[in-house]
């Protein structure tokens, strides 16, 4: 899962009320702890895990190296 590629479909609630991430936008996977949070750096600069159940993203099938599988 670590340097996969994920789209933040929709954001219909964040636990962080302040994030100004659009939907739509694509990040990289760096780290999933151990509560199961995803967390992600963002292609506009931010990083922000998503937590599944609260946070609404799809996850774009891809390699580790960026290539489409």
């Amino acid at each position: 899962m670590i340097g996969q590629r994920r789209n933040l479909h929709q954001l219909l609630h964040c636990g962080d009320p302040h994030t100004t991430i659009r939907p739509a936008t694509l990040g990289t996977v760096t780290l999933v702890d151990s509560r199961n949070t995803t967390h992600v750096r963002w292609d506009d600069g931010h990083q922000l895990g998503l937590i599944d159940g609260e946070d609404t993203f799809i996850v774009i099938e891809t390699t580790s190296s960026g290539e489409s599988s």
